[in-house]
C-alpha cells in the first residue's frame, strides 16, 4: 500500500488524548490566534474520530474519500452536521461547535489582527452555551473561557459513549430530552415495529 503524503494528512492524523492535552498546553501559551486555531483543530480531530467509530470498518482510501480534499465530510461544518444527524451531538452542542467554527474561521482568514477583545468575536462567544456554562466556573477572561469550553468538548468526545453530548448545566452534559408525544406514539405493527417508513 502506498504511503500517505505526510504533509497532506498532517491535519487529519488521529491523536491521543494526551496529545490533546499537549495541544491545549501550547494553546494556553500562544497568542489568541494560536489558541483558537489549535483548540478548534483538536475538537475537529476528536469529532472525526468519534464519527469514524460509528461507521462500518473502512479502508484508508475510503476514509480519505470521505474526509480529505473535497470529500463529503472534509469540512468541520460537515462533521458537526453529521455528528448531530447520527446522534453524537445534541442541538446546543451543534450550535456551539458551529459558532466556534465561525470564530476559528474569522481568526484564520481575517486580513487584520483580531483577538477576543474584538467586539465581533466577543459577541459571537456570548452566544456559545458551553462558554457561558463551563466558563462560569472560571474567573479568567474570555480567552480562558473559550479554551475551557473547547477542553470540555475534547474530553466528552474522547470518552464518548452512545449518548448525545448536550449542555444541561455543568453537572449533566448528556441529552436526556424526552421524545415528543408524536415520536412516542408512532403506530406499530403486530411485531412491535414502527410502521413509519416501512
Amino acid at each position: 500500500m502506498a504511503k500517505r503524503s505526510s504533509l497532506k494528512h498532517l491535519s487529519r492524523d488521529t491523536v491521543s488524548f494526551s496529545d490533546h492535552l499537549d495541544g491545549f498546553s501550547a494553546s494556553i501559551k500562544g497568542s489568541d490566534l494560536e489558541a483558537v486555531i489549535i483548540s478548534v483543530s483538536l475538537i475537529e480531530n476528536a469529532l472525526e474520530r468519534t464519527i469514524r467509530d460509528r461507521f462500518r470498518e473502512l479502508s484508508q482510501p475510503e476514509v480519505d474519500d470521505l474526509f480529505s480534499g473535497t470529500g463529503a465530510l472534509s469540512s468541520l461544518s460537515a462533521k458537526i452536521h453529521i455528528g448531530y444527524a447520527i446522534g453524537i451531538l445534541g442541538k446546543k452542542a451543534k450550535h456551539d461547535l458551529l459558532a466556534m467554527k465561525d470564530i476559528r474561521n474569522a481568526f484564520a482568514h481575517s486580513a487584520k489582527a483580531i483577538s477576543f477583545d474584538t467586539p465581533e468575536v466577543a459577541q459571537k462567544c456570548a452566544g456559545v452555551h458551553h462558554i457561558k456554562e463551563v466558563g462560569s466556573e472560571y474567573e479568567g477572561d474570555l480567552r480562558d473561557k473559550f479554551l475551557a469550553a473547547a477542553r470540555v468538548f475534547c474530553f466528552l468526545l474522547n470518552v464518548y459513549e452512545p449518548t448525545r453530548i448536550e449542555v444541561e448545566g455543568l453537572g449533566d452534559l448528556s441529552d436526556d430530552t424526552p421524545r415528543s408525544a408524536s415520536e412516542s406514539s408512532s403506530p406499530t405493527n403486530s411485531d412491535g415495529d414502527s410502521k413509519r417508513g416501512s
